[in-house]
């Protein structure tokens, strides 16, 4: 009888012990899917302005162009507070099973010129400090990553701005169309003559940050 009661009151804690673990497991199982949403495929709706919501004061310009690539500029600081620019070339990849990212595999940093009617071309020096790389959750959401000048992080970031002309919804399968013929304008432009240096032009909607 004795070893009977033992064995039930053994049978009893291990079951308690195995819903426990079932619900550790079930909490776990929300918190990555909540936690690392899936991506989703790079639209052009994507294009446009993005920051991070604990991080205002810096933030990147996302531009896609043809044949499956992106270009990217990021307004930052650096070890000291002074203001640092990087800018990169990416390419969109396949991230899981239906999702896609943008990676850089150069974030690179400029240096040597000199700003207004002093500029030459011939004192700019390109310096490759790392890489990073571009994900999306949804059309108004997702995560940049970055490793460089020794340090590496991932962001939360959110849409600020939407390119004019840009969709990144379909639906009935129908894209975006440009809302003004002034919209084609926006890109990414330079003078020949001035190579090291350049403008970024959106013609943009500003999204409300939640």
């Amino acid at each position: 009888m004795e070893n009977r009661q033992s064995e039930t009151a053994l049978e009893q804690r291990w079951s308690r012990g195995r819903a426990g673990k079932v619900m550790v497991s079930i909490v776990a199982l929300f918190l990555s899917t909540s936690v690392f949403a899936e991506s989703m495929p790079i639209r052009s709706g994507h294009a446009g302005h993005w920051y991070a919501a604990d991080r205002s004061g810096e933030g990147w310009v996302l531009e896609l162009r043809d044949a499956g690539g992106a270009w990217l500029y990021w307004f930052t600081y650096d070890e000291q507070g002074r203001q640092r620019w990087l800018t990169a070339a990416g390419d969109i990849v396949a991230d899981g099973d239906s999702g896609e990212r943008i990676d850089f595999s150069q974030l690179v940093v400029t240096r040597g010129a000199r700003f207004g009617p002093d500029f030459d071309p011939d004192d700019v020096v390109h310096e490759a400090v790392g890489s990073a790389s571009f994900r999306f959750d949804g059309c108004d959401s997702g995560q940049f990553s970055y490793e460089a000048f020794g340090q590496s992080q991932t962001f939360d970031v959110q849409r600020l701005a939407r390119v004019m002309g840009t969709r990144c919804e379909t639906p009935h399968g129908v894209v975006g169309r440009e809302t003004a013929e002034y919209a084609g304008v926006s890109g990414s432009w330079y003078d020949p003559s001035h190579n090291g240096e350049g403008f970024a032009m959106h013609w943009a909607r500003l999204i409300k940050p939640s």
